[in-house]
């Protein structure tokens, strides 16, 4: 695991992630909890290596459908946001074996999420 690469900004008063993340081709594992993100950039669906994503304690609102493309991921960890649905490209993480979205103001869960 030495090439893997894991970027941990939590704890900031962050509001955005820039779009060129995107270029964090080797990146593993992104901790980005307790920050002020409202929205994860589309250029997160290009991190096909990430494994963890955190993005627990901010203000996201809602969740890009490039999520789907993180085909690696078997950890997203979205408690405490306010989320209010999910995006359909969920149910393309079939790698996904911890998914936690406590404490959200989820209304409905789309179908897809029992494909994954």
């Amino acid at each position: 695991r030495s090439s893997d690469l894991c970027l941990d900004v939590s704890e900031n008063k962050l509001e955005r992630l820039p779009d060129e993340i995107s270029g964090l081709s080797s990146l593993t594992d992104l901790l980005a909890s307790q920050n002020l993100i409202e929205l994860l950039p589309d250029g997160v669906g290009k991190l096909k290596k990430l494994s963890i994503l955190k993005v627990d304690l901010n203000r996201l609102i809602q969740l890009t459908e490039a999520i789907g493309e993180c085909e690696s991921l078997t950890e997203l960890i979205l408690t405490e946001n306010q989320l209010l649905t999910l995006p359909k490209s969920i149910g393309k993480l079939k790698k996904l074996s911890n998914f936690n979205i406590d404490r959200n103001k989820l209304m409905s869960l789309p179908e897809e999420i029992g494909r994954a």
